[in-house]
């Protein structure tokens, strides 16, 4: 059985974070660098200005499991509103980034006095949860294969990379999404 696990044909348009937060000086993280996790804290929420951060979640045994990957524009760390400084996720910069930084206390207070800033807020959160409902729907119901090629596609797009067809009929994004990882298993599971 597949699941019903589809992007809706149209999408109203969100209401602009951008519009109804303050300008914020930029912090530079340099690639690798963890912009928050459970032994790094941080009370803030942040905006990516340049660059992209992986958002991760860190298994026992240490293992890392990608959540999503954050794109310039885009808004994350607002479990801060939820857990305080204490964060159960892994933010790390998936390249050189430029984030802007917001204080959770400074948030709460302009969210007063901009009820719009709100609505924003609460846009992101709730396309986040019917977008995660989508990913749990999909690990309940799908097989592997198709719960693989579903990550990868989305992940693809998260980069912005191309999926071409090489001539020996694989899916080009493989090379570039799973180098050094287990491509050889993504592709015995993709072959076309």
């Amino acid at each position: 059985m597949a699941s019903s696990f589809a992007a809706p044909a149209y999408r109203a348009p969100f209401e602009d974070v951008l519009e109804h937060l303050p300008v914020s000086a930029t912090k530079e993280y340099r690639k690798g660098q963890i912009v928050y996790g459970p032994h790094q804290p941080s009370p803030n929420i942040f905006l990516i200005a340049a660059g992209k951060v992986k958002l991760s979640q860190i298994a026992e045994g240490g293992r890392e499991i990608l959540l999503e990957i954050i794109r310039p524009d885009e808004l994350f760390g607002e479990s801060a509103f939820v857990n305080g400084h204490v964060r159960t996720e892994q933010a790390t910069a998936f390249e050189d980034a430029q984030l802007m930084v917001w204080p959770i206390s400074a948030v709460e207070g302009l969210v007063t006095k901009r009820p719009r800033l709100a609505v924003s807020l609460l846009q992101i959160s709730a396309q986040r949860t019917v977008d995660f409902a989508h990913r749990i729907e999909s690990f309940s119901i799908d097989k592997i294969e198709r719960r693989l090629a579903r990550s990868l596609i989305h992940f693809s797009e998260r980069l912005s990379l191309r999926r071409e067809m090489d001539p020996s009929g694989w899916c080009r994004l493989l090379t570039s999404c799973c180098h050094g990882t287990s491509a050889p298993r993504a592709k015995s599971l993709l072959s076309i």
